[in-house]
């Protein structure tokens, strides 16, 4: 801030410092933390460090560590805000790309780079096994096998979690060491019904964490559901 302060022509800084603290003793009273940043003088003529030069050491150190902690406290207290406000622009994001859609082929496409893009994911499926004959042929129209479609059918909830076989890893065609950590979500119809599936796939078990997933799906799967459920009747 002294470099704001516009001083008389000729007149020298150090002396208008020293001027001012002796119109104003009362300073360091109030503007604590600008007495523990000086830097006295050594005290002792053999050059060693007094006492009080020790404590004004130590006290220095303090309101460092102090401010450190201040700005992480205000950080930590920051996170949900910040991320509420990408959740919220995720999900903006996604009603927009699907009222933009112009032929319902398109919803499974956008829905699936939505999810894809949230999770910052490179591997991922939307499969649907009702669906109107019209659409026979397109890509979210590829089964899997029976007993895949069963399984999921029957499960209650989503899966998360680490992945060691190479069932999945053949959904994606890619090697199993890019498929580490799974995510697996049923799509079910109102009345309970599962007739699809959305899978995403990570070569880092850590991609989903599961906090992050449900406050996704909280708003982003009933969303899907709605959506996909148009492409069944």
């Amino acid at each position: 801030m002294a470099d704001d302060i516009e001083l008389p022509e000729g007149l020298n800084p150090a002396q208008f410092v020293k001027d001012y603290l002796l119109k104003n003793p009362e300073y360091f009273r109030t503007h604590s933390d600008v007495f523990c940043r000086l830097v006295p003088p050594r005290q002792n003529r053999e050059g060693t460090r007094s006492i009080i030069e020790c404590q004004n050491e130590v006290l220095r150190a303090s309101l460092t560590t102090y401010e450190l902690r201040e700005e992480e406290i205000a950080a930590r207290e920051r996170e949900p805000e910040r991320k509420q406000a990408g959740l919220s622009k995720s999900l903006l994001e996604m009603a927009v790309a699907l009222v933009s859609a112009t032929k319902d082929y398109e919803i499974p496409a956008i829905l699936l780079e939505q999810f894809k893009k949230f999770f910052k994911v490179q591997n991922g499926i939307l499969r649907l096994w009702l669906y109107r004959t019209e659409f026979e042929g397109q890509p979210f129209t590829k089964r899997f096998s029976e007993e895949v479609e069963s399984e999921i059918s029957e499960m209650p909830e989503m899966f998360i979690g680490e992945n060691s076989g190479s069932e999945i890893a053949s959904w994606f065609g890619v090697p199993i060491s890019e498929t580490k950590g799974v995510i697996l979500i049923p799509i079910k119809a109102p009345n309970g019904i599962t007739f699809g599936a959305i899978c995403l796939a990570s070569s880092d078990v850590s991609t989903f964490k599961a906090s992050d997933v449900q406050d996704f799906l909280s708003g982003a799967l009933p969303l899907a559901e709605a959506a996909l459920l148009r492409l069944t009747r």
